[in-house]
């Protein structure tokens, strides 16, 4: 230390080189909403158009399920089979490497092709990440004069292109599109009458597209590709494509066809605001700095609106309300948190040097905490920065506690033996609160799923903040007051205190006098608080993860009936006449063309998104959407939640509260599930009980062929499934390039279904016509919508999708298990409540960890297991203080709320630490002096003691708790995911240390009184 003093150019020219770095480091550390946390999910979208559920789940699902389950470390495993798609999720243990598990997963799907049905084409695997929620949409409709034909071509070619140009940019998603197609329409009239086939003119219109291949050809020293030209570039040379009659005569397609070219056949649509858009949404890449893409984004779309002014555009969901909403009024919350703290400085120091200090050090901690943040890859997030939130009163913590203890020795030393002096005394207690702080955070890595994740970004910059202060208090700060006192005529005086803390001063000297004189009255009066602080938490709502203030809502819809695309555009636009006092809305409807879409997609299916000018205006637009399909869809199935972004995607939990699964044997043997299920529901009547989609029936129409007659006549089944293809219009389309595009035709008939059968006609090969409708009869059969699988078999299901208002969900389960055991279902229970109880288990496991950690580190620093008891008698204090203030301030304790829990173990012993530290010293003193330590000496010590420790103790409380208050006085996601573990820290911090300021003297005077 000494050398340091003398050397404080040195030291302040290193400070300074390590600011100007960690300005540099500022502006370079990745902005975003979370940390870039992967979610250990991964989804497979498997598409096999045109095969009804039970079909998809024999020859597609049920085979990779079986495959896949052994892969890797796949902690559950769930399939959901529709008609025409299926959907397979798994879920993995937090901190798994999901890019060893994607590449696993990938390689099996290769293995299992061979055994998949030969037109089945590559399922689609999806891994799942904070970066998949896109920053911003990006909403294109045209204007009266073009069409959204001409629309989809500019945005596929050149809009697309160019917002994919922009740095930061991974990836832009895109919807709504139209594509041409060219229509062929028969004239079966005339194809009969010339005696031709459809088959033979499908297979003529397919080779004249095809490709022949390529020859390489040697001509001398030189090699050639040959290849045959492709003569169909465009409509006019499809139409002339030459059909050879059988009496040689040949004719063009146009003869006997209708050519034209029309929109393909839509699954699925986008609306903005009551118009049919396209919507672009755009991702920005894990290290980029959201803000800054953002910017670039507008800047790029004022050019294009310049290029493009037939075509509207508007931004919508744009994620950057959150970062603004959530990091910045973070940031506002250290700024002011920071400046509180210095003025509560000039409210107890009597100097103006010691403020000052504070005030440097502030920035100068700041500025080396991002040095830090930069190597260690940590980001600006609403994590890291509650964590810098949390740790702004800790920073100034540590240099209060030494320019207090240099200014008491600078009343009997000089100025540097005082520094000296001051700066030895405190820096084993420092460094055991550092210790004490950082060590109760070590179990938070036991925590399972995201809370463990999300701890880790708040934990680094704790102890990143810590071990700042701790080098800034004893590096800098020694150095700091010594230049300033050694130019300075003035000198510290004994007495030399404000108003303020002379007042405080005497009345700790009344308050010390009473509780010594009513020792019993004190210590029974805060025994009763811990049955109380009890009492208050078990009154404390619970839930896993935080709320907070929404304006945006996303409502999920499968009406649960065969609707078309038209009919569920229909419905759309009726509904929508609810949200006319919306900012704006957009709906996808249908099947979606989104690359990154994790969502159960199907033709009757529809997503709607709206954004309301408030909180509350969207809380009521959501009851009336509710009521509107109660009313008009009771059948639907409806799911309005918030809308979703990085943050929601991360915590968001699709597992209803609580699920009844009913075992199966196989899909198609549903058992006694129906009856189960009402036996359920009438044993417990009180809840609202809801069907999964598994329940549910869809009616599908099946055809028979009489293939004996087929015979008869000398008439071939494949001849009659084209025929039947051509007539529901999924003949195999055709494709054609040209010019560098790609154009598709499909041969398809537009009468109706009724009238196709009538005119259609099987040709034999003694060239004999007969009509399809006399070899082909149909009925119509109730099948399940939805097959449900989990590693354990199939099952069908009923859930609660709410946690019941008055009930225990403890009970409630146990009635379930008592239900099924009596009745002997083969059933079982599952859900989000299981999660619950996992986070409580876990939770209590850190919480005795912490203990025990903390309890070892008191007793290696005081050498003894007597003290650290009284230090950690100060605990039930501040638990009670924690629970009463959470209570009072009406919040409800979640995940941030019980890591607030573990910080007030770890900061409420740093100042009975030092007390208790303080009270051994003196007596240590008093015994060199040969005085002897009685029982009344040994309560002035305490009160000594209580003296000494009485202006850090006060100053270190206060900056600590009001560098949290703004959270409270501001709002946004940021401040709200936080309140809750405010409320925990402010209360245990104030209310635990007046408490503890009480207690800790009795509880040492008790234990010790004994061995004098």
């Amino acid at each position: 230390m000494k050398f340091l003093l003398h050397k404080s150019l040195a030291v302040y020219l290193i400070f300074l080189i390590a600011v100007v770095w960690g300005g540099f480091c500022f502006f370079n550390i990745p902005v975003s909403l979370l940390p870039n946390i992967e979610k250990p999910a991964i989804q497979i979208k498997i598409n096999y158009p045109n095969h009804a559920a039970q079909s998809v789940e024999s020859n597609v699902t049920k085979i990779i399920r079986e495959g896949i389950s052994s892969v890797g470390s796949i902690k559950s495993i769930e399939s959901e089979s529709y008609s025409h798609f299926a959907l397979v999720n798994l879920s993995y243990e937090f901190g798994t490497n999901m890019s060893d598990e994607f590449i696993k997963l990938n390689e099996r799907i290769d293995q299992l092709l061979p055994d998949l049905p030969s037109d089945f084409i590559r399922p689609q695997l999806i891994k799942q990440n904070v970066s998949d929620v896109p920053i911003v949409n990006l909403q294109i409709t045209p204007q009266v004069g073009i069409d959204l034909l001409e629309a989809s071509d500019i945005t596929l070619q050149l809009i697309k292109r160019r917002i994919e140009k922009i740095e930061g940019v991974s990836l832009v998603d895109i919807n709504g599109l139209k594509t041409r197609s060219v229509r062929i329409i028969l004239d079966k009239t005339k194809i009969r009458y010339l005696g031709l086939e459809e088959q033979k003119i499908r297979e003529t219109v397919q080779t004249s597209g095809s490709s022949s291949g390529a020859l390489t050809v040697k001509d001398g020293n030189y090699s050639y590709l040959v290849k045959m030209a492709n003569n169909i570039s465009d409509i006019d040379h499809l139409k002339d494509i030459s059909i050879r009659l059988e009496n040689n005569r040949v004719i063009s397609l146009r003869d006997i066809a209708k050519i034209e070219s029309v929109a393909d056949q839509e699954v699925g649509k986008h609306l903005f605001n009551n118009d049919e858009a396209i919507v672009l949404a755009i991702h920005k890449q894990a290290n980029a700095r959201m803000n800054e893409v953002i910017q670039s984004v507008h800047d790029e779309l004022d050019l294009i609106r310049k290029d493009y002014n037939k075509l509207n555009f508007d931004l919508t969901q744009d994620q950057t309300y959150l970062l603004n909403a959530g990091i910045e009024n973070l940031t506002q919350d250290l700024i002011y948190g920071g400046i509180l703290c210095v003025l509560l400085l000039f409210l107890f120091v009597n100097n103006i040097s010691s403020p000052v200090l504070m005030g440097i050090s502030i920035p100068i901690s700041l500025l080396l905490t991002f040095i830090c943040f930069y190597y260690f890859k940590i980001s600006f997030n609403i994590i890291s920065l509650s964590g810098l939130a949390l740790g702004i009163g800790m920073l100034i913590d540590n240099s209060i506690v030494v320019i207090d203890s240099i200014s008491r020795n600078y009343l009997d030393f000089d100025l540097e033996e005082a520094c000296i002096k001051g700066a030895g005394e405190v820096f084993v207690p420092v460094l055991s609160q550092v210790l004490s702080t950082i060590v109760i955070y070590a179990p938070l890595i036991y925590l399972s799923g995201i809370a463990g994740e999300l701890i880790y970004d708040q934990a680094i910059a704790l102890t990143i903040s810590l071990f700042v202060s701790l080098f800034v208090a004893f590096i800098l700060t020694p150095v700091l007051f010594y230049s300033f006192n050694a130019r300075s005529k003035k000198r510290i005086k004994s007495g030399q205190e404000t108003f303020v803390f002379k007042f405080i001063m005497r009345f700790y000297d009344v308050l010390f006098e009473v509780i010594f004189r009513n020792r019993r009255k004190f210590v029974l009066g805060i025994l009763i608080l811990i049955p109380l602080g009890y009492l208050i938490a078990v009154r404390i709502p619970i839930r896993i993860m935080p709320q907070f203030e929404e304006n945006e809502t996303s409502v999920n819809i499968d009406w649960n009936e065969p609707v078309g695309i038209q009919e569920n555009e229909n419905r759309i636009n009726e509904l929508s006449k609810l949200l006319h006092g919306v900012v704006h809305w957009e709906a996808d409807i249908g099947i979606s063309d989104f690359m990154i879409d994790i969502k159960r997609r199907n033709i009757n299916s529809s997503d709607i998104y709206y954004k309301c000018t408030d909180t509350k205006s969207k809380n009521v637009l959501d009851k009336k959407l509710s009521t509107y399909f109660n009313e008009n869809y009771p059948n639907a199935f409806i799911k309005i939640s918030g809308a979703k972004n990085a943050f929601t995607h991360l915590f968001e939990n699709d597992e209803p509260q609580m699920e009844i699964r009913f075992r199966q044997d196989a899909f198609l043997d549903s058992g006694d599930s129906e009856n189960n299920v009402q036996l359920v529901k009438n044993a417990l009547p009180e809840l609202k009980w809801e069907n999964s989609s598994n329940l549910s029936k869809v009616t599908n129409v099946d055809l028979h062929l009489n293939e004996r007659k087929l015979s008869s006549y000398q008439l071939e089944k494949s001849d009659v499934i084209h025929q039947l293809k051509s007539i529901f219009n999924d003949s195999e389309k055709i494709k054609f390039t040209g010019n560098g595009d790609v154009f598709t035709s499909q041969i398809v008939d537009t009468a109706s279904l009724i009238q196709k059968f009538k005119i259609s006609y099987l040709k034999n090969s003694n060239d004999g016509y007969f009509q399809l409708q006399n070899f082909v009869s149909y009925d119509y059969s109730d099948e399940d919508q939805s097959i449900s699988a989990d590693k354990f078999g199939y099952y069908k299901s009923i859930f609660i999708n709410e946690k019941p208002k008055g009930f225990n969900i403890d009970k409630i389960q146990k009635q379930l298990n008592e239900l099924i055991e009596s009745k002997n279902l083969n059933a079982s229970l599952t859900g989000a409540f299981k999660a619950e109880k996992e986070i409580k288990k876990d939770l209590f496991i850190v919480v005795i960890l912490s203990l025990i950690l903390l309890f070892a580190l008191l007793a290696i620093q005081f050498d003894n297991f007597l003290h650290p008891f009284v230090v950690m008698s100060s605990l039930p204090c501040a638990l009670f203080g924690s629970f009463f203030t959470l209570w009072i301030m009406g919040g409800e304790f979640d995940i941030m709320a019980g890591i607030g829990i573990i910080v007030v173990l770890g900061i409420i012993v740093d100042d009975p630490t030092l007390k208790v530290e303080t009270v051994n010293r003196l007596i240590k003193e008093a015994k060199t002096q040969g005085r002897n330590i009685d029982r009344e000496n040994l309560i002035s010590l305490l009160h000594d003691a209580g003296r000494i420790c009485l202006k850090p103790l006060i100053m270190v409380s206060l900056t600590t708790t009001l560098a949290l208050v703004p959270v409270y006085f501001s709002h946004g996601i940021g401040n709200d995911i936080q309140r809750n573990f405010v409320s925990v820290v402010v209360g245990g911090l104030s209310l635990g240390t007046i408490l503890s300021f009480c207690f800790i003297p009795l509880v040492y005077y008790a234990v010790t009184k004994k061995n004098l």
